[in-house]
């Protein structure tokens, strides 16, 4: 007897219909896209298990390629249905660096034209015994069905078990077909995990089971104690790191995430463990006359494993070839199987001047420090090295990295600046378009100052396609998503920047400020809790923290956090700002028109911008004057301009026809 039954799985106050893809929430219809369906009932089957991003991805989209940013999109759709919260473990767990795992409990009901059968997942147990593989797989396989135990079927009947024989033989025949299908399903498992680790072994190195693909470059050490040379050592570790960035399936800390280790004591495993990665390559160098001495290793994080370690002693003319070699040990550990694209880029020399590449590193050592005189000596070593090779794409994009910061100052801006940064972009470009660096910086340039959102997004995507790893470039991408109100995306690209740099206080920040901004305002507060142990700017941190409780209306809340801001010694008109909005949205109007007047002192100095004015004229309900502060926010071409279609703080300002006009003026598409 032929017996038509669908695939029903139950866990919390959901149904799944397998056949049908429908969910379903205490009876209520979940409307939800195909291919989020398709994730849930893939999480779903796998119940308990981790399924592998790559596996996931291949089980959603077949025969299709896709970037990770869609599989993230579904998961947080579908964290959203179920009802997750920020920080809130219900349905799914990730497996950070890895993929996820559906940890609720699932009952699974054959639903057919007879009684429901429901099984228990937690009560099915499958013994997989550990033996010697053969290679006859299906015979492996067959060989184990018999290990398969079913310990607990429920039959729900709407009868006792005196009704008919063929009732009763129903029965039997559902147990018979969900224990050939639990078989079938723990040998196909069997073939295609040995499969696998064929496939796997076929690749790596001895002792490896898959490759990894997760490095930290930490900053080399110094042979000998005293003849450190911190510019040459966090130099060799930055030029690994952009060889080794452009590898697709490989994840690299960038340079300003290692530098903190640059000291003598550094625990490579610890710093490890830190960053969050599988492996880390340390190293030692010391320069003596014309010879360079090197010697690196490859760690496996989690055991400490050695997986490959060389030494080296070569003329210091020959340090390109020494971080070739290197470079492609580490790929060969790492992503055994790399494209011929890749390996052009892993092989590539910005320059063969070695005085050109020295002036290079030293332009590198000062620009990740930030401050103006560190960035008016990184601007001169770039200057210097683009002067013995004029060819120098690399050299070209630290120039405009230098007046981006400059302009960004508050204590230097000038259209000079911008000017300057825009053409040594532009140069960069010119010299090398597949330049990740340059291209992410003239992305920055034409959003910032140009307001060029069709030009920003072109370079942003190039930037992006070029070294999917760039954390910087990811939040960019995001800031200006977000410009346009493409809010989720947003916070996609987001959530992917601090997957690629976990521990950058400012990439934590600024995801926060995309959760404000989208009205998220309880998940923008657990951000900036978890921001706070990075051991980031307490003042600037506890400002935002002010600003998401403004999100939420919690304005008593606000006020507590920005004086914590004022009694820190943070950024006082800031500060000033959500006090103002505070006080106003709770009746104590007086204060806030305070506040507003002192503002409005410091304009002169160029302390505080008609962006913040309007700001605190619009919590008063002072629109004829906030939009006259806005006019002129424009006319000054104020960064805060780009967000005026998103900002919840303009909100009560939407209704009137002048805020659709300054979002056409301003471009905003």
């Amino acid at each position: 007897m032929a017996l038509k039954t669908k695939q029903i799985y139950e866990f919390g106050a959901f149904r799944l219909d397998a056949a049908e893809r429908l969910l379903f929430q205490d009876g209520e219809a979940v409307p939800l896209p195909p291919k989020v369906i398709e994730t849930l009932l893939a999480l779903v089957e796998s119940n308990g298990r981790l399924i592998e991003k790559e596996d996931l991805i291949r089980r959603v989209w077949p025969d299709t390629f896709v970037e990770e940013n869609n599989l993230n999109k579904n998961v947080s759709a579908l964290r959203k249905a179920l009802g997750e919260g920020q920080g809130e473990l219900k349905f799914i767990e990730t497996v950070p660096k890895r993929g996820y795992r559906f940890v609720a409990k699932v009952n699974v009901v054959q639903d057919g034209s007879g009684p429901e059968f429901i099984i228990e997942r937690s009560k099915v147990r499958v013994r997989v015994e550990e033996e010697q593989e053969t290679d006859d797989l299906e015979a492996e396989a067959k060989s184990r069905q018999p290990a398969l135990e079913t310990q607990h079927v429920a039959l729900i009947a709407s009868k006792s078990s005196t009704q008919p024989l063929w009732h009763r033989y129903r029965f039997i025949t559902f147990a018979a077909i969900i224990a050939l299908a639990l078989a079938t399903a723990v040998g196909a498992w069997l073939i295609l995990r040995k499969a696998n680790k064929s496939s796997g072994n076929s690749n790596a190195r001895a002792g490896e089971s898959v490759p990894l693909k997760t490095i930290a470059v930490l900053p080399f050490q110094p042979i000998s104690a005293d003849s450190r040379d911190e510019i040459l050592e966090l130099g060799m570790a930055d030029a690994l790191i952009t060889k080794l960035s452009t590898l697709e399936h490989v994840i690299v800390r960038p340079t300003s995430a290692v530098r903190k280790y640059a000291g003598l004591n550094q625990d490579p495993l610890a710093a490890g463990r830190e960053q969050q990665v599988e492996a880390v390559l340390v190293g030692n160098v010391q320069k003596v006359a014309d010879v360079l001495r090197v010697t690196v290793q490859l760690l496996n994080v989690e055991d400490g494993r050695s997986l490959w370690s060389e030494k080296f002693d070569v003329k210091s003319a020959d340090i390109f070839a020494v971080q070739d070699t290197i470079s492609e040990k580490v790929t060969s550990a790492l992503a055994p199987q790399i494209t011929g694209e890749e390996r052009a880029r892993l092989n590539k020399r910005y320059t063969e001047d070695d005085e050109a590449y020295e002036l290079y590193q030293k332009g590198r050592f000062f620009l990740d420090k930030r401050d103006d005189e560190s960035l008016r000596k990184a601007l001169g070593f770039f200057q210097q090295a683009t002067e013995k090779d004029p060819n120098y794409a690399l050299a070209f994009a630290g120039i405009t990295q230098c007046f981006i910061g400059f302009a960004s100052s508050t204590s230097r801006t000038s259209k000079e600046d911008i000017t300057q940064a825009k053409a040594a972009a532009a140069r960069a470009i010119t010299l090398d378009d597949t330049l990740a660096e340059a291209h992410h910086a003239l992305g920055e340039i034409l959003l910032d100052y140009d307001w060029d959102w069709q030009g920003a997004e072109r370079e942003f995507q190039r930037a992006l396609q070029l070294n999917p790893n760039n954390a910087a470039a990811h939040m960019s991408y995001g800031f200006y998503l977000l410009t346009i109100g493409r809010r989720e995306e947003a916070l996609t690209e987001a959530q992917r920047a601090v997957e690629l740099d976990p521990l950058s206080s400012q990439i934590n920040s600024n995801l926060a400020i995309i959760l404000m901004v989208a009205r998220q305002g309880d998940e923008a507060l657990a951000q900036l809790r978890e921001t706070l142990k990075l051991h980031s700017d307490y003042a600037y941190v506890q400002s935002q923290m002010g600003r998401a409780y403004l999100v939420k209306g919690m304005y008593d809340e606000a006020i507590a956090h920005y004086q914590k801001v004022i009694d820190a010694g943070g950024d006082r008109n800031l500060a000033l700002v959500g006090l103002a909005q505070a006080y106003a949205h709770t009746g104590r109007r007086n204060e806030a028109e305070q506040i507003l007047e002192e503002l409005k002192a410091q304009l002169k100095d160029g302390h505080v911008k008609h962006y913040y004015l309007a700001v605190v004229q619009a919590a008063l309900d002072e629109h004829d004057a906030a939009f006259e502060s806005l006019d002129r926010a424009m006319a000054e071409h104020d960064l805060g301009m780009l967000y005026l279609k998103v900002d919840p703080r303009f909100d009560q300002l939407r209704s009137d026809p002048r805020f659709a006009d300054l979002i056409r003026r301003i471009g905003i598409p």
